[in-house]
């Protein structure tokens, strides 16, 4: 992996909704997907061995049927037990990926996202004043173009 260029960098800095951040949820999508989708064709996959070898001839039509039937059944029964618990990534969980495969050092892009403190209980000021400090300023100046400083 070569280091990333000021333009990579530019790039990275975008808002949460740029096209880097949608493919990163695209692909830890099917990175969940995947594992719980391969199980599935087990059941398919027995009943299409069974008919290239022929088997189907030496059980009774009723059995075939029911063969068929309840390999549909435990198709859609695993289909709803592996599927369910899956979703969509979040912004962040896309985002930490984007930092963990890059050069990137100290989450800067995470970094984007944090607000000065304000001292009120937690409170913040908001975007805006972040904006206007001249020392938030300097560090995302920092982090975007000389990342080995922090």
């Amino acid at each position: 992996m070569t280091n990333p260029t000021n333009a990579d960098r530019a790039a990275l800095a975008q808002p949460k909704g740029s096209k880097r951040v949608a493919r990163a949820k695209f692909v830890l999508f099917w990175e969940r997907l995947w594992p719980a989708v391969l199980p599935l064709f087990a059941l398919p996959t027995l009943i299409i061995i069974i008919s290239l070898f022929d088997g189907w001839r030496l059980v009774p039509v009723w059995a075939h049927w029911l063969a068929l039937g309840l390999t549909a059944l435990g198709f859609v029964a695993l289909a709803a037990r592996r599927l369910r618990p899956l979703a969509w990534p979040t912004d962040n969980e896309a985002v930490a990926r984007i930092e963990a495969d890059s050069r990137f050092r100290h989450a800067p892009l995470q970094a984007l996202d944090d607000h000065v403190f304000d001292g009120d209980l937690g409170q913040r000021t908001g975007p805006q004043a972040d904006a206007d400090n001249p020392l938030w300023q300097r560090r995302l100046l920092c982090a975007l173009c000389w990342p080995g400083w922090f």
